[in-house]
């Protein structure tokens, strides 16, 4: 009886507070707008597609619902998961996206046409930014390598070799001397990261790059949370800072 009592008196409470809390409009926690109540009357909700919509909109606006998303990717871990929604539990603190293979024919049909415009005469560089599960794939849990980003970028190597700009090499070499080249919590390069892609294209398109030095670097927020953390909200994840590079004034630009 007690338990049943606990139970009843949790579904009225849960029931009350969806009648008197307001519905919100978006979230920033999971950085994405929230369903909103369908419009209908009652004869759609025999409807296949009202009803979808309800049950959308009752779990976007439960009361609670983002301690209860943190909760769950918390519990996921401690349960011994690589990973929650799409984004893996990495180490040192960084969550990074579970890469997927992309589809052959796009693949095909974009290196087809970039080798068509090289063919054609047009100046044409290629840069590929490699994914964080590849350039950190040390920090990825035990098993979850897979090399999809690996082979597309042997490919790349291979079959456009004058029209590639290599990041990979910069990047790993970066990491190895102790910088950050991906966020934490998002998919993006830092600005070390873009710097090393920079080099890597002044380097292929025989121009000289403007030494790192050359930069006037200031951090404009301290407090940034990316979309991998968004999409998974594990609780205790440090913030990310953003920083920007600004060319000083007596640099000349190449």
């Amino acid at each position: 009886m007690a338990r049943a009592a606990v139970f009843l008196l949790l579904i009225f409470s849960f029931t009350f507070l969806s009648l008197i809390v307001p519905d919100r409009t978006f979230s920033p926690q999971e950085n994405r707008f929230l369903a909103q109540k369908p419009a209908g009357s009652l004869r759609d909700i025999r409807e296949d597609a009202y009803r979808r919509a309800m049950e959308e909109y009752v779990t976007d606006q439960f009361p609670g619902r983002e301690l209860w998303v943190s909760y769950k990717a918390a519990m996921q871990k401690v349960s011994g998961r690589l990973e929650n929604n799409g984004v893996f539990f990495a180490a040192d603190g960084y969550l990074i996206g579970k890469p997927t293979r992309p589809p052959a024919d796009v693949v095909d049909n974009n290196l087809a046409s970039v080798l068509a415009l090289k063919a054609a005469g047009y100046e044409v560089a290629l840069l590929v930014s490699p994914m964080a599960a590849e350039v950190l794939r040390d920090k990825l849990p035990a098993l979850a390598y897979t090399p999809e980003q690996a082979d597309l970028i042997e490919r790349l190597r291979r079959e456009a070799p004058d029209l590639f700009v290599d990041v990979e090499p910069g990047l790993r070499q970066a990491v190895s001397s102790g910088q950050q080249v991906f966020f934490r919590t998002d998919h993006h390069w830092t600005m070390a990261g873009a710097y090393q892609a920079y080099l890597a294209y002044m380097e292929r398109v025989g121009s000289s790059p403007v030494p790192v030095g050359g930069f006037e670097e200031k951090v404009v927020t301290s407090d940034f949370y990316g979309t991998l953390w968004s999409k998974n909200s594990l609780p205790g994840v440090e913030a990310d800072s953003i920083a920007v590079f600004t060319p000083t004034p007596r640099t000349p630009l190449a």
